[in-house]
Parts: structure tokens; sequence; C-alpha cells
């Protein structure tokens, strides 16, 4: 479920519903700053294309490297989110005693 939140909801949203608050706000705060950045460089390379005739390719140019740190930071916060739950689970399941 952490892994899931953090996925579709935000990222750091898994981290919140797993108690672990700090790695939470650390990815939600990255994640955001280049999110805004992602915004600002799009609105700018459209603004430059608008009133210098730049093409496309340099708006793709100026977005691309925010919107992969973008992607790489969601990716690496799923995978933190569902590395911890499996973890957790794991040391919960290998405590329960042993029926026979």
């Amino acid at each position: 479920m952490p892994a899931l939140l953090s996925a579709l909801v935000y990222p750091g949203a898994g981290q919140f519903m797993q108690k672990r608050v700090v790695w939470g706000l650390l990815y939600a705060i990255i994640f955001t700053v280049f999110l805004i950045l992602s915004f600002v460089m799009f609105i700018r390379g459209i603004y430059d294309a608008f009133m210098n005739g730049t093409g496309v390719a340099e708006v793709l140019h100026l977005v691309a490297k925010p919107v992969a740190a973008c992607a790489a930071i969601w990716l690496v916060n799923v995978l933190d989110a569902w590395w911890v739950s499996s973890q957790r689970a794991k040391n919960t399941d290998s405590s329960a005693p042993a029926l026979h």
C-alpha cells in the first residue's frame, strides 16, 4: 500500500504512511522543486520559442533534465516505499511463532 500511495498520490506519501516523516518530506520537497523547475523551464522555452522563433527541440532540451530528475526521484521513492514495506512484512512474518 505505501508504494501505491507514493506512485499514485505524491512522492513521499508512502513514507508518511510508514511513519518515516523525514524521508517523506525529503522525497516530497525534492520532487516538488524539480517539478516546479520543469514547469518554469517549459514556460521559459515556450516564451523563447514564441518571441525568438526557436524550435521545439530547444524547448525539449531545456525541459529534459528536470523531467528526467522528476522521473528518477519518483522511481526511487516508489522503490524505497516498496522495499521498506517488504522488509517490514518479512520481519513481521519471521517473528510469528511457527504452528506445528
